[in-house]
């Protein structure tokens, strides 16, 4: 793979650029968050790209886990329903 150093520093700043807007926004939880979406994610691909049936199989039950995990909507806590 032929990858010029440039490229290297860009991808390296970028990430760095958006590990520190996330700590800005949210804190160690939301860098641990988001790495964790981002390994999940990766994964879930490695899933489906590997030949056998049973890792696809595996990644088709993981990935809308996945994304129903993060994307629904939370529930209130009992209080709050209450109050309202």
């Amino acid at each position: 793979m032929n990858q010029r150093s440039g490229d290297v520093a860009i991808g390296i700043l970028v990430i760095g650029a958006s590990g520190l807007l996330i700590w800005a926004v949210s804190g160690y939880r939301g860098v641990a968050f988001v790495a964790f979406l981002v390994i999940s994610g990766g994964v879930v691909i490695r899933l489906f790209e590997s030949p056998s049936k049973w890792s696809k199989t595996f990644a088709i039950f993981m990935l809308p886990a996945l994304l129903l995990t993060y994307l629904k909507p939370k529930k209130k806590p009992s209080t709050e329903r209450e109050q309202n």
